[in-house]
């Protein structure tokens, strides 16, 4: 997600961790890997410094079995540092029938210490997810994510390729032009 009116972006990668069947377990038709765990990590990006930084960690919580995701919903420039909010959910059991379960999050894009702490809700304050489409004037910031992360910006209108994903590690990664 851009900041508003900067040319700095949010990403989270989300991880999973598996095991595959073995024994009874995968008998008749191979089974069904067991997910050991979840991970969603909050990246901020400076594409023009080419920097990556990991802001927060956010491991599935032990009250959500399944459909576990986590996505960036605000970002408030208010404040003595710039905060970022989080949608975290899930549901309390394996099928779809079960309770969903949600918990708002506000990271401060803090030098030192960015950690992520629960809230009961995004203010008013905070930018939603601005929409796709042409550069609108003035500064700002478009992103392209997947494997690898696309950007483009007032300055530079064409998309460029800026990051990358590392399949093993799941972080964010630069990339020279």
């Amino acid at each position: 997600m851009p900041q508003p009116h900067e040319h700095n972006f949010a990403v989270i990668v989300m991880s999973t961790q598996s095991r595959e069947p073995r024994g009874l377990a995968a008998w008749p038709d191979g089974g069904s890997p067991k997910i050991v765990s979840e991970m969603a990590k909050l990246w901020i990006c400076d594409p023009e410094k080419g920097t990556a930084r990991l802001m927060s960690r956010i491991s599935r919580p032990k009250q959500i079995q399944s459909e576990y995701s986590t996505w960036i919903v605000g970002w408030d420039s208010t404040g003595k540092y710039p905060s970022l909010y989080l949608d975290v959910r899930g549901r309390a059991g394996v099928t779809s029938d079960t309770n969903v379960i949600r918990w708002l999050l506000k990271v401060e894009v803090d030098p030192d210490t960015s950690r992520a702490f629960a809230v009961s809700y995004i203010p008013t304050t905070a930018a939603p997810l601005p929409a796709m489409g042409p550069l609108r004037g003035g500064r700002e910031l478009q992103v392209s994510a997947g494997d690898t992360i696309r950007v483009r910006t007032d300055d530079e209108p064409e998309w460029r390729p800026s990051y990358r994903v590392d399949p093993t590690t799941g972080d964010v990664v630069g990339i020279r032009n």
